[in-house]
């Protein structure tokens, strides 16, 4: 593509340059997925191009696009995060702690025998309201894919729930034991 022969400019790393409903500087082009950059994953992209399609025919968007999105690695072991790192607390400035669990001290890994792995939570100092969620090992997306459904759906990163039913416990259990863990013991590294 030539885009400096339509009037795109590209930002760091030549990346196009959009706003919040992915039009570019010119009005009638709009960009989605890879070329924009961050996430760059699949589902993300078409959700951009679905938003940017309804923005250029002047359809009404049914939701706010989320601001957090998950990020997920299907490496071996898998890696995913959502949400704030220790790094982009420390820069704003944001006091935090930070709650770890390996994944043989949950019900789910002893139950399948997963030794490997772990599950990190950064919550705010104080109120405890979850920032952040990050997992090292065997399906470390699942957790991950979890807290972004409940961020979404409850639109707050800090409502006190837990699954009440699920056929096996899930990964993301493990999740609500250790916030309760990290609360009762704020020894955890705290900034």
């Amino acid at each position: 593509m030539n885009l400096a022969a339509s009037g795109i400019p590209v930002g760091a790393r030549g990346l196009i340059v959009v706003e919040d409903h992915f039009r570019t500087s010119v009005p009638h082009v709009y960009a989605a997925g890879d070329v924009i950059g961050f996430p760059a994953l699949a589902s993300t992209s078409l959700e951009q191009a679905r938003r940017a399609i309804r923005c250029a025919f002047g359809l009404k968007l049914r939701s706010e696009f989320p601001d957090v999105l998950p990020t997920g690695v299907y490496t071996i072991p898998e890696v995913g995060m959502v949400g704030e790192t220790e790094q982009s607390l420390q820069q704003k400035g944001v006091p935090y702690v930070v709650g770890r669990c390996s994944y043989d001290s949950s019900a789910r890994g002893r139950i399948v025998g997963d030794t490997h792995g772990f599950l990190k939570l950064i919550f705010r100092r104080g109120d405890m309201t979850l920032l952040g969620v990050h997992a090292l090992g065997e399906q470390a997306t699942e957790p991950i894919l979890s807290i972004s459904v409940w961020w979404q759906c409850s639109g707050v990163r800090h409502q006190r729930s837990s699954p009440k039913l699920a056929s096996i416990p899930p990964r993301s259990v493990s999740c609500i034991s250790l916030r309760r863990s990290t609360r009762k013991e704020r020894t955890q590294k705290i900034a």
